[in-house]
């Protein structure tokens, strides 16, 4: 058969080179290790791909024969420390944009339980506009989240199937603005009191919620896309010391200060709800429109240096027609080898589906040389067919093979519209892999979510000293952005150096079991409340039955550490779950996977729906208790179920291609520059 090297899509979950068998009009992808670089030889192989590209291109990556960058052999990754790239300075306005992306999405949303849960009384103590009550207030900003964990699905087909992730962002926050000038618009006296509060803010809270989610699916891998290199490769410093500069390391990095800066953006809450409390709530809505404007001009005044991948087809919406119909055909098909004889013309006529057991035993019975060359497809034709190309078979490993264009006949991919190729299969299965492991999330996000409205109510009936109940959760992002900086450069190196890297299926289950404990605390805490005076288990609620703003006598200061436990979850959870989505992701679905883990947050909230029933005293504490029951069993079933991810795929997609040959498949068309200027596609000729 006549071989040449080439991929469509590298995949990076498999360590490999992509050898192609071309076989009459079929291609086959046979992946195979670093032997067969090395057997084709690796200055032919790329000297062959940089012929078919027509024309040299330069590489973003490390080259494979760069004596100054040479790979990191098995023993150096045993022995040498291990170091993290330089960020590319075009992720800085990113980050700056989703800084104040967050700014705005926190500083509107932290007076939100109180503008639902308690009535307008400019003069009193506890500010509020709406009157709903706590299950009004905790159902709307439930739904709230809900929503925007949905749009993201949306805003990456937008992205994928039409504009491209920097048009995303630009359109949705256009959108996002209009939902905060009705915001802010409907929160002034006048329109509180004339009865706009409530429709304005859930007219505020669709608009929004279309405009964050299509910015938070395509910002985080617009950002890590802005990092290129694919291998990791052996740096000697000024002093003489060699180091492993790992992009896998790179990329946990990269995700670390995204989310560090994210936090920093939710300060904002801070300001907003000291706005609430000594002015009102207009301007605290005001000051997080004014953020976001700044944003979009950040956004824009970088959009040159962006390094882009323009829209290829919507991966959702592919994906799922593939799903459709591997499903489809399996049910009735039992064969698990689909045979395409060879023809005389050179076209492949009709393929049948052979079950390869059947087969053998058939072409013993009558004698006939049907044998394994037929079945096998190894390029050479048996005797019974004399022509000159070879035939070929499609091996059917499970019901999503069945979908491969390669187990088609031409009549039926045509019928069928398959737009795909055989790598796309390969892509999905490995992206649904990944993606089993968010199957859990929404119990831990169920979790997260109680202090952003729960936990806010509690801290209503504690003495607060004076400060707004509302600003205890920004206790949360304050620890992280301390806690992540001394988690990236402190803690996780010096657990690399000592040999004792924490692997992401480990550091996800972590989380969960903080989480459980952040709840257990809280239904302390709680119960706590309900055995102090002067309303004991019912909360400001005297003992006539009237409403009071006298609160029980235990400081608020004692939540303290649920925030913090919830923010370590958040280091171990939140962000591996990020870094997951992204590195185990194929490059045409990153922008869809990372909305599947976003997506996750929606489960959480409609499980929150269904404890609304119990968001009343003196059962709180039973609510929180069970919470931290169902957390910390889910978190030892993810570590049962997922355990052996940290052995088969542990995050290190790029050091094993590093050490194979093989590169991350991010050999895209990428262009650079203006929306309006001629853009340069550049083929990585990388990958062979």
């Amino acid at each position: 058969a006549m071989t040449q090297t080439g991929t469509d899509h590298g995949d990076s979950g498999n360590s490999s080179a992509g050898v192609l068998h071309s076989v009459g009009h079929g291609i086959e992808m046979k992946p195979e290790g670093r032997d067969t670089v090395q057997m084709i030889g690796e200055k032919e192989a790329m000297a062959h791909v940089m012929e078919n590209a027509g024309e040299s291109r330069e590489l973003d990556d490390v080259s494979l024969a760069d004596p100054e960058h040479p790979e990191p052999t098995a023993d150096q990754w045993k022995t040498l420390q291990i170091i993290t790239d330089k960020i590319p300075a075009a992720a800085l306005f990113i980050v700056l944009t989703e800084l104040c992306e967050r700014f705005t999405y926190y500083g509107l949303s932290g007076p939100f339980q109180n503008y639902i849960q308690y009535p307008y009384n400019p003069d009193g103590d506890q500010p509020g506009a709406i009157d709903g009550g706590q299950q009004m207030a905790t159902g709307l900003t439930t739904f709230f989240q809900f929503w925007c964990y949905v749009t993201p699905i949306m805003g990456a087909i937008i992205a994928d199937q039409y504009i491209g992730k920097v048009r995303a962002i630009i359109l949705c926050s256009v959108t996002y603005t209009i939902g905060l000038i009705v915001l802010t618009a409907t929160s002034i006296p006048s329109a509180i009191r004339g009865g706009s509060a409530l429709p304005g803010l859930a007219v505020s809270m669709i608009i929004i919620g279309f405009g964050t989610g299509g910015i938070k699916s395509n910002v985080s891998p617009l950002i890590a896309e802005q990092y290129t290199r694919t291998r990791a490769f052996v740096k000697t410093k000024k002093d003489g010391t060699q180091v492993i500069v790992d992009p896998a390391t790179t990329i946990q990095s990269i995700f670390n200060w995204f989310y560090w800066c994210i936090n920093v953006g939710s300060l904002s809450a801070i300001a907003t709800t000291s706005l609430e409390r000594y002015v009102d709530f207009w301007p605290a809505y005001l000051l997080p429109t004014l953020a976001f404007l700044v944003g979009i001009v950040v956004f824009i005044a970088g959009r040159k240096t962006y390094r882009r991948v323009p829209p290829e087809g919507s991966v959702m919406v592919k994906a799922v027609r593939v799903i459709y119909l591997g499903i489809r055909r399996s049910r009735s098909s039992k064969h698990n080898v689909v045979y395409h004889p060879a023809s005389s013309d050179g076209s492949d006529h009709l393929g049948t589906a052979l079950d390869e057991k059947k087969k053998n035993m058939a072409a013993s019975e009558d004698g006939s040389d049907v044998t394994s060359p037929a079945l096998v497809g190894d390029g050479t034709a048996p005797t019974n067919f004399n022509v000159p190309q070879s035939p070929r078979t499609t091996q059917i490993h499970n019901w999503m093979d069945y979908a491969k264009p390669s187990s088609f006949v031409p009549e039926d991919l045509a019928r069928h519209k398959v737009t795909w190729d055989d790598q796309f299969i390969d892509d999905l299965k490995r992206t649904l892999r990944a993606c089993k492991v968010f199957l859990f999330y929404p119990i831990y996000w169920l979790c997260y979510s109680q202090i952003t409205n729960n936990l806010i109510s509690q801290a209503s009936t504690m003495d607060t000293g004076g400060v707004p109940n509302d600003i205890m959760n920004n206790i949360d992002p304050l620890a992280l952005t301390i806690m992540i900086p001394i988690f990236d450069r402190i803690i996780y190196p010096f657990l690399r150096r000592v040999g004792l890297n924490p692997k992401p299926v480990r550091r996800m289950a972590l989380g969960f079991m903080f989480a459980a404990i952040a709840m257990a605390y809280t239904a302390i805490i709680q119960h706590v409340i309900y055995t102090r005076g002067p309303n004991f288990d019912h909360p400001l609620v005297d003992s006539d039955g009237n409403a009071t703003d006298v609160p029980n006598d235990i400081t608020v200061g004692a939540q303290a550490p649920s925030y913090l436990f919830i923010a370590l979850s958040e280091i171990f959870a939140a962000i591996t779950g990020l870094e997951y989505a992204y590195t185990k992701a194929p490059a045409s679905m990153k922008s869809i996977v990372m909305s599947l883990f976003l997506f996750t947050n929606c489960g959480g909230s409609i499980l929150n729906f269904a404890f609304l029933p119990a968001l009343y005293d003196p059962f709180l504490q039973y609510m929180y208790t069970i919470l931290a029951c169902i957390t910390f069993v889910t978190g030892c079933v993810f570590w049962y179920c997922f355990r052996h991810y940290d052995d088969d795929e542990d995050m290190e997609t790029f050091r094993d291609a590093s050490r194979s040959g093989a590169t991350e498949d991010d050999s895209h068309r990428v262009v650079a520059g203006d929306d309006d200027e001629e853009a340069a596609e550049v083929e990585d000729p990388r990958h062979f």
